[in-house]
């Protein structure tokens, strides 16, 4: 499973380079963080792997002892080896040893000077904009690694350097000395017994009945019941209760998980009752997920597609599958690769998601909608990245260069560095100049953020 958890860490970084989405590229690196870090701490439980998943920034500031006695070892073979060639005599012994306090102390002064000088001077440069500028242009004048970047950025360039230093520091780290993991591998004692818990799960679970029953009702009674009932329009009732079910599914996983781990399992009636109690809270969860889905696609229809719904939307899929691999689990009551599962799941949703390019499938959406003679919003539109350029050209003509515009400007105006090359930009760049090589024309939208084709 290390193996695997790093293949994972490689394909979600491969897709920085891929995905132009800033947002799809964050949680691409964050995910790939903590897959690198399962890959070298281990873990099978749940307890395990949440270790895992932080163990490499833990090791990361771990890592500096080891690595300054390492620094010391170095040195002191080197003064060995300098002694045995200077024959061991007193004199030279001492003059040895008096360069390596200097040096030592050299080294120490500059790693002083820098840190003093970069909080300083983000300090400063963020009081000044002069400033900034000038501090900018000096490092822009020492070499052409930030050939275009201004104070500000070269300070945050600085620090992710150093967060990436502490971060390889911490995985060499915990790749030669892994960490212990057996004592959060033992199975927990079963303490609950059915007289603790039947009452409670069988309240809930009678609770989510009442509550599917009545989202059942909403679903098949049709847009004129929602209206008619709820006194709220599509925009409030698909989005109102979201962050509640979100709760809701995460609270009953924390039920599910806390029954099925310290509930006692010793007689065939302890495990049917949790086989029903647990599986039906499942089962129901799946639905009330539906239910959330079913809401959202409304408010889609009736709104157009954006990423933030894009991504509750893929949220809800996950709760979805984890709530199926529970009641997967539940059929043995014993479900050791369910952690691990889980997790699994949870990347492919997020690899399958890159795959898919949200963006280009966003404006495809809106797009299609827009032919249908819906809104469209040219606004949010113009503010996607090079990974929408592609579906952003099916648009007619003044829309589209509407949108388009400040996309090709941006494409035109910031040319990409070597560390900085990016398919999807280099695709659109390729894009707009074989389908629009004389340019776009000028956008004479009146309202672009409100634009109908009736």
């Amino acid at each position: 499973m290390r193996a695997v958890w790093g293949v994972a860490a490689i394909v979600l970084l491969s897709f920085s380079a891929i995905r132009s989405s800033g947002l799809l590229t964050f949680w691409c690196v964050l995910a790939a963080i903590g897959c690198a870090s399962l890959a070298a701490a281990g873990g099978r439980s749940l307890r395990a792997l949440l270790f895992g998943l932080i163990a490499a920034p833990i090791a990361g500031f771990r890592s500096l002892p080891w690595i300054a006695a390492g620094i010391g070892a170095l040195g002191a073979a080197r003064r060995a080896r300098a002694e045995a060639a200077a024959g061991g005599g007193a004199d030279a012994k001492a003059a040895m040893i008096a360069r390596s306090q200097r040096r030592g102390r050299l080294t120490l002064s500059v790693v002083i000077t820098v840190v003093l000088l970069v909080v300083f001077g983000a300090l400063f440069a963020s009081a000044d904009a002069v400033f900034a500028h000038y501090l900018g242009a000096f490092f822009s004048r020492i070499g052409k690694l930030f050939p275009s970047a201004d104070a500000g950025n070269i300070i945050l360039r600085l620090f992710l350097l150093g967060v990436g230093v502490i971060m390889t520091a911490g995985g060499v780290f915990l790749a030669t000395r892994p960490p212990n993991l057996r004592g959060m591998e033992t199975q927990a004692k079963s303490t609950l017994g059915r007289d603790l818990l039947v009452l409670p799960l069988g309240g809930l679970l009678l609770l989510f009945v009442g509550f599917v029953a009545v989202q059942f009702t909403a679903l098949f009674g049709g847009n004129d019941y929602v209206l008619k009932h709820s006194q709220i329009n599509y925009s409030t009732y698909a989005v109102s209760g979201f962050k509640q079910l979100v709760a809701v599914a995460i609270l009953t996983l924390i039920v599910v998980g806390v029954a099925a781990r310290w509930g006692r399992k010793e007689t065939g009636g302890d495990r049917l009752a949790l086989r029903v109690l647990l599986g039906g809270l499942c089962g129901l969860s799946i639905v009330i997920v539906v239910s959330a889905l079913t809401r959202l696609q409304l408010y889609v229809d009736t709104y157009g597609l954006t990423r933030m719904r894009f991504a509750v939307a893929m949220l809800e899929l996950f709760l979805a599958a984890m709530f199926a691999l529970v009641l997967l689990a539940g059929i043995k009551m014993k479900a050791p690769w369910l952690p691990q599962a889980v997790l699994g799941v949870g990347v492919l949703i997020l690899v399958s998601a890159c795959v898919m390019n949200p963006e280009r499938y966003i404006a495809q959406h809106n797009i299609d909608r827009y032919k249908a003679g819906e809104k469209i919003d040219l606004y949010y539109l113009s503010a996607l990245t090079a990974d929408a350029v592609p579906a952003l050209v099916n648009l007619p003509d003044d829309p589209r260069n509407c949108v388009l515009g400040r996309l090709r400007t941006d494409l035109r105006d910031s040319p990409d560095e070597w560390y900085q090359w990016n398919w999807a930009r280099e695709n659109a760049r390729k894009v707009l100049a074989s389908d629009f090589p004389n340019g776009l024309g000028k956008c004479t939208g009146r309202r672009p953020y409100d634009y109908s084709s009736r």
